[in-house]
């Protein structure tokens, strides 16, 4: 079945959400909408001027960061939609995350199960569980026009931030491999631009991630290191507002090496604990 899509692009574009993040209204009479956005007077207008006064059905949080999640409840307020969303069980250890804000008002109708299946009459959803950037996001999967709706799992402009304690390397590049094994559809990222090739872009992307681990496991043989100074042998160029989240994401590695037993710590999981070869 042929359906809408309209995309709209918030105003809060920044080092880590490119020109903004993507709010996208899917559906011909019956809408359903993915990522709200952030609570913003503005963006809320502008979803609310291309809804044209159909009836929205769902709202679909593919991930409760701020940037994604907190325009939520007051759209479903105003549309009288049911907000679809993970448990906040999913999230881990929130509290010592310094670096990304969870939405912890957000608080679904439904709750989001793998392989859920989200129906209107207009089209299908069904849900993949896609841990990693985040312990509780998912991906949209539509069938008939072979699309998938990726929230932060895959982006259209860079590569995705992991950040322990929710953030998990291992799970990501599963959560990669899963999409992959979907086949050739079209991606629609949380930022950035639609991806036609979805899946040789996600190849590459797990490509990227595993020459990436196998440099930093280069590294560490040769001498201890830890996240930061890792950061600095392999980000030679980076913007410095990316920093920290460059080096958070070679702390996710690093941790996954050690749960595969390639290497060691020195008993802590932060950016300044050593690690060193087995």
């Amino acid at each position: 079945m042929n359906y809408n899509i309209k995309s709209i692009t918030a105003k809060n574009s920044g080092p880590t959400t490119s020109n903004g993040t993507n709010t996208y209204i899917l559906g011909n009479h019956n809408l359903i909408i993915i990522d709200p956005g952030p609570d913003d007077n503005q963006h809320l207008e502008n979803i609310l001027k291309n809804i044209e006064n159909k009836n929205v059905e769902y709202i679909i949080v593919t991930h409760t960061h701020k940037d994604h999640s907190t325009l939520a409840n007051k759209l479903a307020e105003i549309t009288g939609a049911k907000k679809i969303g993970s448990t906040k069980d999913f999230i881990k250890n929130q509290e010592k995350n310094s670096v990304i804000n969870f939405d912890i008002e957000f608080t679904p109708d439904i709750y989001l199960v793998d392989q859920m299946i989200i129906k209107t009459e207009d089209l299908i959803l069904k849900a993949l569980h896609t841990p990693g950037h985040t312990s509780d996001h998912f991906c949209f999967k539509e069938e008939t026009m072979s699309r998938i709706f990726t929230g932060d799992h895959i982006m259209g402009w860079s590569s995705t931030l992991i950040s322990p304690p929710d953030g998990n390397m291992g799970d990501y590049m599963s959560s990669l491999s899963q999409i992959i094994d979907k086949g050739k559809n079209e991606y629609f990222p949380g930022h950035g631009d639609k991806i036609t090739d979805g899946k040789s872009y996600a190849e590459k992307l797990l490509q990227h991630r595993f020459n990436r681990k196998q440099k930093i496991h280069e590294l560490i043989i040769l001498g201890n290191k830890n996240a930061e100074e890792l950061t600095g042998y392999i980000y030679k160029d980076i913007d410095f507002r990316l920093l920290k989240y460059a080096t958070l994401t070679i702390l996710a590695h690093l941790i996954d090496l050690e749960k595969e037993k390639s290497i060691k710590s020195d008993g802590l999981e932060n950016t300044n604990s050593t690690y060193s070869k087995i």
